[in-house]
């Protein structure tokens, strides 16, 4: 993710989000996944806080019947963060041939993240 659209108050740098303030944020993610091996095993998706790592786990088998051309996932978590907190999101995709790639970076890019305090 290497294109800010926004960034109120500077919070961004380096694709890592690092709370203002002490409290709860509610984080998004969205990202259009390309060319999934149906044969991996899984694959994750997390929010990586300061605090504590969410995830999202997908197996490939159950969700393709064979490799996907791509496929949209979503996350999002309510995280507790004190104020210099950092978030940043973390993919990996096991088993396979983990060919798996991202989009991102284009005029209307699938791939964001956001957040805001809540």
């Amino acid at each position: 993710m290497s294109r800010e659209v926004f960034d109120n108050g500077g919070n961004v740098a380096n694709s890592t989000f690092t709370a203002p303030v002490t409290g709860k944020y509610q984080l998004n993610f969205t990202t259009k996944a390309l060319n999934i091996d149906s044969a991996g095993t899984y694959i994750a998706f997390y929010i990586v806080t300061s605090n504590r790592l969410y995830t999202s786990q997908y197996k490939n088998d159950v969700l393709f019947s064979a490799d996907a051309e791509y496929h949209t996932f979503h996350m999002h978590a309510v995280a507790d963060m004190d104020a210099g907190d950092t978030a940043y999101i973390g993919v990996r995709p096991q088993g396979g041939t983990a060919q798996m790639d991202l989009e991102g970076d284009s005029g209307a890019s699938p791939t964001h993240f956001s957040g805001f305090l809540i």
